[in-house]
């Protein structure tokens, strides 16, 4: 079981499996989502990003309908 951490995408955060995640990153302009074997290291990957403001969240028209308010996008 992988842990990713979504740094930049539709929705940002720490979220399991690739099949959540696919569709969050897939299509983005640099798209970024790295696995981890634990929570806790996707968790720390995640909020160093954020520390140093590399979280993104990139939405496409349309994207509000499928991913939810763009308010909420990001964890």
């Amino acid at each position: 079981k992988k842990y990713y951490s979504v740094t930049v995408g539709r929705r940002t955060g720490v979220l399991f499996p690739w099949s959540q995640v696919k569709p969050l990153v897939e299509g983005v302009s640099g798209g970024l989502a790295v696995g981890f074997k634990t929570h806790d290291a996707a968790m720390n990957d995640y909020l160093s990003a954020k520390r140093k403001g590399l979280v993104r969240v990139v939405r496409n028209p349309g994207d509000d309908v499928f991913f939810g308010p763009r308010s909420e996008a990001e964890m």
